[in-house]
C-alpha cells in the first residue's frame, strides 16, 4: 500500500526512478559482450600416440592399456576411454566439472612421462592436448583448381597458411584434404627371397642411410667449427643407390656382398593414401573472442614472399613420410581473391568461404 501511496502523491519521483532504471539497463545492454561461442572450460584431455606399422591389437596391448592404467589414479578423473586403430592410439580422459583443465593436463603429462620408457621404442612421443572450445575453427576457406591435388596442397601449406597466420587474432591455421607427397619403395618379394633378405633389412638400411648426425667440432686458433654428417635423402636416385649387405650363403664368415635398393625394389614419388574427402580446406582458429571483425583482416593480409616449387611390383611397400619409414603390405586463369591475391600461381580458381 505504501508504494501505491507514494506513486499517487509523488508521481514525478516515481517517473525519475523508472527513467534511471531504463537508462542503466540500456547502458548495461550496450556494453554487454556478445560472442557466438563464449569462453567456457571443459576438463577433457586427449592423449594421441602414433605407432607406425602396428595393428589394432598391438596398439591396444602395448600403448592404450599402459596409458589407461597410468592415468586412472589421477584425482578428479570421471571417465577414461580409448580407441585403438592401426598405427594410432587415442586415450580420452574426462574430469569432473570444476577441475582446472590446465592442471589436469599437467597431471596427465606427468603420468605419461613416467611410463614413456615402457612404451615401444618405435612409437612416437604421446601428444597430450586439452579440449579448448576456442580452438575450433571459426572460418573455413575452400580451394579448387585444375592443378594436381598434390600441388594444390603445397600451395595451401606454403603460401596460404603463412599468409593467414600473420593476420592479428589468428591463433593457428590447419590444412585438410588434398594429396600429401609420399616416397614409395615398392619391394619385390621374389627378389628379396632370391637374395635371402627380409623386409626389415630393407627398412633398417633406409633408416641408417637417411640421417643427419653431429660429428664434433674443430678448433682453429680463435675459431671453432661445428661438424655434422649430412646423410638425408635429397632425390630418388640417392634412395635407389642405398647399399644393402647380403650374407654369403656358401660362406657366412666371408665379407657380405652388397646390392643396391634398386635391385630389389622400385622407388616412386607418389602421394599418401587418402583418409578423407579430396576437397582442400584451410581452417583458421581465433584467439579467445570470436568476433567477425577479423574477417576483414584476413582479406587485407599483406603481401608475402613466394616460396620456390619444388611398372608395379608385388610384395611390400615401404613409405617414407615426415622423416619416418613405414612398411605396408601391398601391391582456370584468374587469380585468387582476398588474402592471397598476387601470390597464388595462375590456375587457382580462388578461395571460397565455407563457414
Amino acid at each position: 500500500m505504501w508504494l501505491t501511496s507514494i506513486a499517487i502523491r509523488r508521481p514525478v519521483f516515481i517517473l525519475m526512478v523508472f527513467s534511471a532504471l531504463a537508462v542503466l539497463g540500456w547502458t548495461a545492454a550496450s556494453k554487454m559482450r556478445v560472442e557466438l561461442n563464449p569462453n567456457v572450460n571443459f576438463p577433457f584431455v586427449t592423449i594421441v600416440t602414433i605407432y607406425p606399422g602396428a595393428g589394432p591389437r598391438e596398439v591396444e596391448t602395448l600403448i592404450s592399456k599402459p596409458i589407461e592404467d597410468a592415468v586412472n589414479g589421477i584425482n578428479g578423473v570421471k571417465n577414461v576411454t580409448s580407441v585403438s586403430q592401426e598405427g594410432i592410439s587415442v586415450v580420452s580422459i574426462e574430469f569432473n566439472l570444476g577441475v582446472n583443465s590446465s592442471e589436469a593436463a599437467a597431471d596427465v603429462r606427468e603420468k605419461v612421462d613416467a611410463i614413456r620408457a615402457s612404451l615401444p621404442r618405435d612409437a612416437l612421443s604421446p601428444t597430450i592436448s586439452k579440449f579448448d572450445i576456442n580452438a575450433v575453427p571459426v572460418l573455413y576457406y575452400g580451394m579448387s583448381s585444375e592443378r594436381p591435388s598434390k600441388q594444390l596442397r603445397y600451395i595451401a601449406e606454403e603460401i596460404v597458411t603463412n599468409r593467414l597466420a600473420r593476420v592479428p587474432g589468428v591463433a593457428s591455421v590447419t590444412v585438410l584434404g588434398g594429396d600429401k607427397r609420399e616416397i614409395r619403395v615398392e619391394v619385390d618379394q621374389g627378389r628379396l627371397d632370391a637374395y635371402g633378405l627380409n623386409i626389415m633389412q630393407v627398412v633398417q638400411a633406409l633408416q641408417a642411410a637417411n640421417l643427419n648426425v653431429p660429428g664434433g667440432r674443430i678448433e682453429e686458433q680463435r675459431r671453432e667449427y661445428a661438424i655434422r654428417v649430412v646423410g638425408e635423402f635429397e632425390n630418388l636416385d640417392q634412395i635407389r643407390n642405398v647399399r644393402i649387405p647380403v650374407t654369403n650363403r656358401m660362406n657366412p664368415m666371408a665379407a657380405p656382398n652388397v646390392i643396391h635398393l634398386s635391385d630389389v625394389a622400385q622407388v616412386k614419388d607418389g602421394v599418401a593414401e587418402r583418409t578423407g574427402q579430396p576437397a582442400q580446406h584451410c581452417g583458421y582458429h581465433h584467439h579467445q573472442s570470436r568476433r567477425c571483425q577479423h574477417g576483414g583482416g584476413v582479406r587485407r593480409g599483406q603481401e608475402g614472399d613466394r616460396p620456390s616449387e619444388a611398372g608395379t611390383s608385388t610384395g611390400y611397400r615401404v613409405c617414407a613420410h615426415s622423416g619416418r619409414v613405414q612398411v605396408r603390405a601391398g601391391e582456370p586463369d584468374r587469380p585468387a581473391r582476398g588474402v592471397v591475391s598476387g601470390d597464388i600461381p595462375r590456375g587457382i580458381g580462388g578461395l571460397s568461404v565455407l563457414a
